[in-house]
């Protein structure tokens, strides 16, 4: 499998893997270059440092499945280790030579199904001949007798009956105790007992189509060579073996930062011993160190350097095209009518995983088998997004008329606000059921922007303000509804002040820490300069608020049917929305991104 380029590699994990095209075509380059290193001289051989992988991303991107379907590919031995392991009370640490021992073993495996498989028609026919042995003895001159056997043997008649010879009995393991680092001599011990004490026979009945099998391994096992198995192992784990370490942010913490770490805790023991070891494969040795962490701001900065962890790829969550590619393969088994569009599931679900969306395709098949419908429809895909976001409803919640009227101005404010501001999120769904811990909702299509101007974040800002504003404006009091409201809208203000750069009095400057060392106990800025932050945040909260209900005062009779509509019909979409203020006067860029798209794959396909 040394022979595959880096553009077949990729080729082949496209078939199970969607998306993540960067971080695919990385792996397959550092495993082709880690190959390749081992067809050089051995005194060039040193002078190539050997690089592993380290692949970041969140959870459920596809971080297992790619180093899984890269072995599988490869036909390379593999091993995946949980890092999570190391922290268990009582472990005592897993060294390099434990982990290329169970590498061998499954090497061992994996070489033997191969060479079994080359012999396996030879073995057949032997075990064949053995059973009709068994059935009917060779040397009595029935002859003719023995094909019908054979004949009926072949078509299955024969599989009910029994015939009984001898097999070996199963060898008992053999517990070896003492102090780590004697694996080795341990292993020797075992092959001397078992070659004193040989495997004892003894006669058992046996179906015929179990007796079939069992003739079929003994046979393979006295074809193979079991000297020449373990050579073909041992090269294979020297050139091309996997070890994939998952979770590693589990013991590779930064060492010192963690108040729960002390200088006797087993994980920085592990961490300590997985540092000093990690070179000790071998700097002639093929295998392939992969992990995999979802915690790359922890890392100890040792664990990255060059001749470890030096090879760093992002898998990063899937983009709108990826997302409608998802969906359309966990689409394929499931019975969906003509209201189903991948393209506007794909839309729905920014932020999501491909795990998250394989999720999302499975509740929605319970939520239509559980209504007793014959196909899943677009309303059941949109229950179960609503779900996994928001929870399970809660209709039987009591609330009162004036509780209600408040959540339906509170909704009705950013629904308004979202349809007017050019640079918020447009609008999909706005409910007052009861939702998890929310007494309403509302959905939105959040635009996946690269980078973010000024003018955005307000206006993201105003439509989330719209709520109070709503509230004070038309009921003349506020509720504790806004809470969660208010505490994104004081982030966001935080964020654009102390991050972004964004204040009139304290422009251009970042107090952000990128490096991940915090700044400890002390603020990178006086007091003077913290008192100034606040103001500068509380007055760009007050201009957007300021701005909210100018704009609700402006539409005020808008937003008063839309929290009509929203009190009788508990929900509303973006229809309703659309036929009291009219059509939203500004494109998506999701819907540009899609037409873009579409404009690509037409001009592809009229080259080709």
């Amino acid at each position: 499998m040394s022979e595959l380029t880096p553009r077949e590699i990729v080729a082949e994990l496209d078939k199970y893997i969607i998306g993540q095209n960067q971080a695919k075509r990385m792996v397959a380059i550092a495993v082709r270059n880690r190959w390749r290193r081992q067809r050089l001289a051995a005194e060039l051989r040193n002078e190539v440092a050997p690089r592993n992988i380290i692949m970041m991303g969140p959870t459920g991107v596809g971080k297992t499945e790619i180093a899984r379907r890269l072995a599988k590919l490869c036909s390379a031995p593999f091993i995946k280790v949980e890092a999570t392991k190391y922290t268990e009370v009582g472990y005592v640490g897993r060294d390099v030579e434990s982990m290329i021992r169970d590498l061998m073993e499954i090497g061992i495996n994996l070489v033997r199904a191969e060479e079994a498989e080359k012999v396996k028609g030879r073995a057949e026919a032997a075990a064949e001949e053995r059973l009709l042995d068994l059935l009917l003895p060779s040397g009595d001159g029935r002859e003719n007798t023995r094909e019908k056997l054979r004949e009926l043997f072949r078509q299955g008649f024969l599989d009910d009956r029994e015939v009984e010879f001898e097999v070996k009995e199963q060898s008992q393991p053999i517990g070896m105790l003492g102090v780590p680092g004697m694996e080795q001599l341990g292993d020797q011990m075992k092959g001397a007992f078992s070659k004193l004490f040989p495997q004892k026979t003894h006669r058992k009945k046996m179906k015929v189509g179990a007796a079939w099998r069992h003739l079929i391994e003994d046979e393979s096992a006295k074809l193979v060579d079991e000297d020449k198995i373990t050579d073909l192992a041992r090269e294979r784990v020297e050139q091309m073996g996997i070890v994939f370490i998952d979770e590693i942010d589990a013991v590779g913490r930064a060492r010192g930062k963690n108040v729960n770490m002390n200088s006797n805790d087993e994980r920085e023991n592990t961490l300590n011993q997985l540092l000093t070891e990690m070179d000790g494969f071998g700097s002639n040795s093929g295998v392939i160190i992969l992990a995999a962490t979802n915690r790359a701001d922890i890392l100890d900065k040792a664990l990255l350097r060059a001749g470890r962890f030096d090879r760093q790829i992002h898998v990063e969550l899937p983009d709108l095209n990826e997302r409608k590619e998802i969906f359309g393969v966990h689409l394929r088994p499931i019975k969906i009518d003509e209201s189903v569009d991948a393209e506007f599931l794909a839309r729905q679900t920014p932020g999501f995983s491909g795990a998250d969306i394989a999720n999302v395709c499975n509740e929605a098949a319970l939520i239509a088998a559980r209504n007793g419908k014959k196909f899943v429809q677009k309303e059941d895909f949109m229950n179960a997004v609503d779900r996994i976001v928001g929870g399970l409803e809660k209709r039987t919640k009591i609330t009162t008329a004036d509780e209600r009227q408040c959540i339906a101005n509170h909704e009705a404010g950013h629904a308004t606000l979202s349809w007017l501001l050019e640079h918020a999120n447009p609008l999909v769904k706005v409910t007052i059921v009861p939702r998890g811990k929310a007494l309403g909702a509302a959905w939105y299509l959040p635009e996946e922007r690269q980078i973010t101007t000024r003018e955005q974040l307000l206006d993201e800002m105003c439509a989330t303000l719209g709520g109070r504003a709503a509230e004070e404006l038309f009921l003349g009091k506020i509720s504790t509804g806004a809470s969660n409201d208010l505490e994104r809208v004081t982030k966001q203000a935080y964020a654009m002040v102390v991050y972004f750069g964004m204040s009139n009095r304290l422009p251009n400057l970042n107090y952000y820490d990128s490096s991940g060392q915090d700044w400890g106990f002390t603020k990178p800025y006086s007091e003077e300069t913290a008192r100034m932050i606040d103001q500068e945040v509380q007055a760009i909260i007050n201009e957007q608020y300021e701005r909210a209900k100018s704009i609700l005062k402006e539409y005020a009779s808008g937003h008063n049917m839309l929290a009509q509509v929203l009190l009788e019909r508990e929900v509303i979409y973006t229809e309703d929305v659309e036929h009291i203020f009219g059509k939203r006067a500004w494109v998506s860029r999701s819907e540009e991104i899609l037409e873009l798209q579409e404009k690509a794959n037409g001009k592809k396909a009229e080259n080709q």
